[in-house]
């Protein structure tokens, strides 16, 4: 019986790294509800949506054209579901040698009042990143007089 657990055991490792891929400086680990980035052994980037909270996209523009349905991020020509053939980096800007890649993060509620779209462009040479976020609210009975819109 154990001599059957060993090579299961030494496989998990290999398993675990298989969804990975290096673009530039950026090591870029996914499964089909959670991204991580790393520049070496340094954290840029990660969102987990495996409690079904969000879904994750990529976008290889720089200003994607983002449609929803009841909240939702859907796919398009622009948006693209996250595997990491749907990885692709690009360059937004003409004055940077440096490539980027891109992750949207859809969040709503079950009705579809609430959503928040946030856009990481991600330069895959320095690791810095710029969030870009996008957010709505639906008050059926209105706002009380002491609330604020922020």
């Amino acid at each position: 019986m154990i001599k059957n657990i060993i090579p299961l055991v030494a496989l998990i490792p290999m398993v675990a790294f298989s969804n990975s891929i290096q673009i530039d400086e950026l090591k870029i680990n996914i499964s089909p509800l959670t991204v991580e980035v790393y520049q070496g052994s340094k954290h840029i980037f990660s969102e987990n949506c495996s409690d079904y909270t969000c879904k994750i996209f990529t976008s290889n523009v720089e200003n994607p054209q983002i449609n929803t349905e009841d909240g939702w991020v859907v796919l398009s020509k622009d948006i693209h579901k996250l595997s990491l053939k749907n990885i692709k980096p690009f360059k937004p800007f003409y004055w940077l040698d440096h490539r980027f890649i891109k992750f949207v993060v859809s969040s709503s509620n079950i009705s579809g009042s609430y959503s928040k779209q946030e856009e990481y462009l991600i330069d895959t040479t320095t690791g810095a990143v710029r969030v870009d976020t996008q957010s709505s609210d639906w008050f059926k009975y209105g706002l009380s007089k002491n609330s604020t819109n922020n």
